[in-house]
């Protein structure tokens, strides 16, 4: 006799899942991508978990999807500068995509410290100019 599964079948397609990852890649929420495709964030977590390999396209997909926001920004820059210039938008719109870009640049270096976040750099060394040297100190018996 064959066991049956408990509880419900699972909504899982590969079709879903490419969409979601294609969602994410062109810079959208991943709420927003879950919600339009039908399932809820907790059964993307699941899959997450249980799926060889998806929480590595995840990941690659939540990059590409900064990428295009970024890539965006310069463009939203310059056309924001330009209408102000024509005399086509206001001071609110300027502060707009200003707070926008900010909020952009924030999410990327949280995201991706590595690629987007600010270089910090260590030095260490003396004020002669001499070369730095470690040692181990010896103890007095």
């Amino acid at each position: 006799m064959e066991e049956k599964k408990l509880g419900r079948p699972s909504k899982y397609s590969s079709t879903i899942v490419k969409n979601i990852l294609n969602r994410l890649a062109l810079g959208e929420a991943i709420r927003s991508a879950v919600k339009e495709e039908g399932i809820d964030w907790e059964t993307w977590r699941q899959w997450l978990k249980k799926k060889p390999g998806l929480a590595e396209e995840y990941a690659l997909a939540k990059m590409d999807g900064i990428e295009w926001s970024m890539s965006d920004l310069e463009t939203l820059a310059m056309q924001t500068i330009k209408r102000a210039r024509d005399k086509q938008s206001d001071l609110n719109e300027v502060k707009a995509v200003d707070t926008l870009i900010r909020h952009k640049q924030w999410k990327a270096q949280k995201l991706f410290p590595k690629v987007y976040g600010d270089r910090q750099q260590l030095e260490v060394g003396n004020s002669d100019g001499k070369p730095f040297e470690i040692g181990w100190a010896k103890e007095d018996k």
